[in-house]
């Protein structure tokens, strides 16, 4: 930890996942133009930084890009990975499927720009972490690109134990899902220019969505009492 390149930022408190998130984003120098958050359970691979830098490159026009996902379990076995997702992908397009289930793109499979991130409103500051990368990925790839970089491996840790493996936090889990609906209708506001067609068809995919992953996270917390 004494290494020039490295500077440790401790809390006084407890911040909670979301507020620390956005107080790191917040803490680089202009000097720093891209990032990404690595959540304490979760490994990069080797190549990593160098295939998202090579993809970063190769679209310029992106203002956010996503790594390959590795799910792996406590004790680091495979249990499953990321399908073929496009090169490129709008905001619009990135949300709807994220509606039906086809993406799930976690805080450690995320590269951004933090001057971006910041114009943007920084990290969505959402009572639990549920529903904040869905929302600030889209706000962030808004009017621009969401890319892919396929060879930057990113192993995502799934288990019981793990903040969105559990319930136990249920009204702020509730109150982060009511937020994603106002805070992707507020980016619109903030980009006059889009086709109004293709914004009321994603905000009702939200909005099922929103519904379909409330009662998903009820079931869970009622197994997790009977059990």
């Amino acid at each position: 930890l004494s290494a020039a390149h490295l500077r440790v930022i401790v809390n006084r408190k407890n911040l909670g996942t979301t507020a620390n998130y956005d107080k790191c984003v917040r803490s680089f120098t202009p000097a720093v133009r891209w990032c990404g958050i690595l959540d304490n359970d979760d490994i990069l691979a080797k190549t990593y930084v160098e295939e998202a830098v090579r993809i970063i490159k190769q679209f310029p026009q992106a203002k956010a890009v996503h790594a390959r996902q590795i799910f792996i379990d406590e004790k680091k076995h495979e249990i499953g990975k990321d399908g073929a997702y496009p090169t490129l992908e709008s905001a619009q397009d990135y949300l709807i499927r994220r509606c039906l289930n086809q993406r799930e793109i976690r805080t450690s499979a995320m590269i951004f720009q933090p001057k971006h991130c910041r114009r943007v409103g920084g990290y969505p500051q959402f009572p639990s972490g549920l529903g904040t990368d869905t929302v600030l990925l889209f706000a962030l790839a808004f009017g621009s690109a969401l890319a892919y970089a396929p060879k930057a491996q990113v192993s995502t840790r799934l288990y019981a134990g793990a903040e969105s493996g559990n319930t136990k936090n249920l009204i702020g889990r509730l109150v982060s899902i009511r937020m994603m609906f106002p805070y992707c209708r507020a980016v619109y506001r903030d980009h006059p220019e889009h086709d109004a067609r293709i914004r009321r068809k994603v905000l009702l995919y939200l909005r099922f969505y929103s519904l379909a992953l409330s009662l998903f996270v009820l079931v869970g917390r009622f197994k997790e009492l009977v059990q």
